[in-house]
């Protein structure tokens, strides 16, 4: 018996691969898309991915990745 066989997948298969998730994650983070649903549109017409917004979401989080705010500081006159 052969103990170094990976285990058995089970469930249903991702719908963004690493590189899809990386590729999201960038678009965002370089402030070129602002939203889920602009990056997949993006992803739709450029990599042919289908995917809904809330699975990009998901994507993002799980690469505890943080997106910029701006934020604008009061200043004193």
């Amino acid at each position: 018996m052969n103990i170094n066989l990976p285990a058995n997948k089970r469930g249903r298969p991702a719908k963004l691969s690493s590189q899809s998730k990386r590729i999201c994650t960038r678009m965002i983070l370089s402030g070129e898309y602002r939203s889920a649903t602009s990056v997949q549109r993006k992803l739709e017409m450029d990599n042919n991915v289908c995917a809904s917004k809330s699975t990009i979401n998901r994507a993002f989080n799980e690469l505890n990745a943080v997106a910029k705010k701006n934020i604008q500081t009061e200043t004193e006159p």
